[in-house]
């Protein structure tokens, strides 16, 4: 399952965690089954409290990170939570990185994708008040939609709706740059074509969320902001959770870069994502967010279990399903240029975790599973940021050249990650300067840092590997490894032998 609203601005680094991401999950199950035909299981809690020292520990943890390359420091909000006991409430590193100005607990975060909760909140609440019915088409509010009379409001809530994705969309770089409005963002995909039958796949599109902002608008005769400061924020206090933007201080995005220094984003508004990911927040309002659904505060505890993924296939509303340490646990990402955060909560002993960061470096999502750790396991996570070996350039260059996916491995991506195989189609290893770096035509570079002979690695956040094999005609064999999935390359002559033609690897690894 990929999570596409993130969009970086270090093409070559975002390029491998998408494959990564698109390679190691399978799309949950499809299901016409709407939530008012399954009967929900009772959750048997646990009333341990949480462990002594946790802070101290998290707080160890945390520090690890950065030890070697400060740029990789983590920037943000931790919340644990056990029930209304908070174990932890902490923040960490700046805000504004530029000026100097740390994170505290009360700064406000770009919510990116975990906006998408707020928004299925809200509709469930009118659902509940017999406003709308999650089985009512999107032709009822939306006329004139492209599949619109076979396309439920059900659908658009466990993205199994077919809608393509508007931030994919390449004018979308230049579309975030503005405040937008719920209309205008609907006309960037009002004509694109179903991608599959409504209900019998599922693929996550940000363009769900944005159609379910403009019928809870048609529904309610109001505009998208206040329906869900109505419906979600007022009953549950968020005082501090704003739509698009706020007067507040907030923290500064910050990307990872080539040259491998953070860089602020300054042209991305979080309008432009509209319903799917417009919201900001701070970690303590996402707390009242997380305990307010789960206590019945909004909605029944058979609608909360539909959106926590706890029933049917495990995708809920804004949530998926997971194991974490041995017990089932309910999460989702918040994805938006420059920030990355997560909400994890785990029904056995209600426990909240949350982690919202100010920077796309550290993946807030291996943070909150790491907290997990610590939580159920009893083990501090150890982290390993790898050091560049002293390997001299000149003995670096055999592994030069202009390379192409082997049979294998080009199988394999041209049925799992199509976008991903077209952009992989040859792939460089070239010098510059005192070292070598790995160039993507068109999606841009990373520099290779050595660990040994032919053995590199790269300052980014799923700990990528590149193996770089020279056999003893001379041929050699690149082995890129991320997050667990495993690219082969082989290397070619720089041109190919005649115009038009690509020489294919002998190789089928």
């Amino acid at each position: 399952m990929r999570f596409p609203l993130s969009s970086s601005s270090s093409p070559a680094r975002g390029l491998l965690a998408a494959l990564a991401l698109v390679l190691a999950c399978e799309p949950a199950p499809a299901s016409d089954e709407g939530p008012a035909d399954a009967e929900p299981e009772a959750v048997e809690r646990s009333t341990d409290a949480l462990p002594t020292g946790l802070e101290h520990r998290v707080t160890t943890y945390l520090e690890q990170y950065g030890r070697h390359w400060p740029t990789f420091r983590f920037h943000g909000a931790v919340i644990v939570a056990r029930g209304d006991e908070v174990g932890m409430d902490r923040a960490f590193g700046n805000a504004d990185l530029i000026a100097g100005l740390p994170n505290e607990r009360s700064t406000v975060f770009r919510l990116g994708t975990l906006s998408a909760q707020l928004t299925a909140a809200a509709v469930m609440r009118l659902a509940e008040a017999g406003a709308l019915s999650v089985s009512d088409p999107v032709s009822k509010y939306v006329p004139h939609w492209a599949g619109g009379k076979i396309t439920t409001i059900e659908h658009l809530l466990s993205h199994r709706s077919g809608i393509s994705n508007y931030t994919d969309d390449l004018m979308f770089r230049v579309w975030k740059k503005g405040p937008r409005t719920i209309k205008d963002t609907l006309e960037l995909f009002r004509g694109d074509p179903l991608e599959f039958e409504p209900g019998s796949d599922t693929s996550p599109s940000n363009s769900n969320y944005v159609l379910l902002g403009a019928i809870l608008e048609k529904v309610t005769g109001k505009p998208y902001p206040e329906v869900v400061a109505e419906q979600v924020l007022a009953p549950l206090e968020m005082e501090h959770t704003y739509y698009a933007t706020t007067d507040e201080a907030q923290a500064t995005g910050m990307v990872f870069n080539e040259e491998e220094f953070l860089e602020v984003v300054h042209d991305v508004h979080p309008a432009a994502f509209g319903p799917a990911g417009g919201w900001l927040s701070t970690s303590g309002d996402m707390l009242r967010w997380v305990r307010g659904l789960v206590s019945e505060r909004l909605v029944s505890g058979r609608t909360v279990k539909h959106m926590l993924g706890l029933l049917d296939e495990g995708l809920g509303y804004g949530w998926a399903t997971m194991e974490i340490a041995g017990h089932t646990a309910t999460s989702w990402p918040g994805l938006i240029d420059g920030f990355n955060s997560t909400v994890l909560y785990i029904p056995h002993d209600d426990t909240t975790i949350i982690v919202l960061a100010n920077s796309e470096v550290v993946p807030a999502g291996e943070v909150a599973s790491d907290i997990a750790t610590i939580l159920y396991e009893d083990e501090l996570p150890r982290r390993e940021e790898l050091v560049p070996a002293p390997i001299p350039i000149e003995a670096q260059l055999p592994s030069l050249g202009r390379y192409v996916l082997t049979r294998g491995t080009e199988q394999a991506l041209s049925s799992a990650a199509p976008d991903a195989f077209e952009k992989l189609g040859e792939v460089f290893i070239r010098p510059a300067g005192d070292h070598l770096v790995f160039d993507v035509p068109g999606h841009g570079h990373k520099r290779m840092h050595p660990l040994g002979q032919g053995r590199y690695f790269f300052k980014d956040a799923l700990g990528t590997t590149a193996d770089v094999v020279i056999r003893v005609d001379r041929s050699a064999l690149l082995v890129l490894e991320s997050a667990g999935v495993e690219l082969r390359f082989i290397r070619v002559p720089e041109a190919p032998p005649s115009p038009g033609a690509l020489p294919r690897p002998l190789s089928t690894g």
